[in-house]
């Protein structure tokens, strides 16, 4: 087996272009997570977040090993810190929230997540970017998560509309 400063090596060196930046990291952090080398993972993202405290990734990436050894508080406080760092980019980390707050139990905060995605996304539909239906669904979800199933299936009906009038409109 390859100890650590070997593989990070290899890594920088095959990644080195900033466009792989990303893939880089999530390989090294599965790599730090898969070999329990735990401190180390949250050493490596810390230091990412530091660096780059405007790349969304870095924060999901602890929040989600965070997430798999169920420390949900501290998992959520890093995606607040990334929503409060880059107020313009709140809505990049707000699903993964969403889902950290109803795993968690804080049913309250999740439905107000859920309230603001849903206002974000009715603004967005209204002004015609249809590039935003893929999110449709994954709201529809939260609000039965909450056990909301009218909302549930306005945003389901919303999602099938959009992607029928993609079906068609590729026709």
């Amino acid at each position: 087996m390859l100890d650590v400063e070997s593989v990070e090596k290899y890594l920088n060196k095959k990644y080195s272009d900033p466009s792989t930046a990303d893939k880089r990291t999530k390989i090294l952090c599965e790599y730090f997570y898969e070999h329990e080398l735990i401190d180390r993972l949250f050493s490596y993202l810390d230091n990412e977040i530091i660096a780059n405290p405007s790349n969304g990734l870095n924060y999901l990436l602890f929040a989600r090993y965070k997430e798999k050894l169920s420390q949900y508080d501290e998992a959520l406080h890093i995606l607040t810190l990334f929503q409060e760092r880059n107020p313009h980019q709140r809505f990049v980390v707000q699903d993964e929230m969403t889902q950290l707050y109803i795993k968690a139990g804080y049913v309250d905060s999740a439905r107000e997540n859920i309230e603001s995605l849903a206002k974000y996304l009715k603004k967005k539909d209204s002004l015609g970017e249809s590039r935003i239906f893929y999110r449709f669904k994954p709201l529809a979800n939260f609000y039965e998560a909450i056990g909301e199933n009218e909302q549930r299936d306005y945003w389901i009906q919303r999602f099938e509309e959009e992607k029928e009038k993609r079906r068609l409109a590729h026709k």
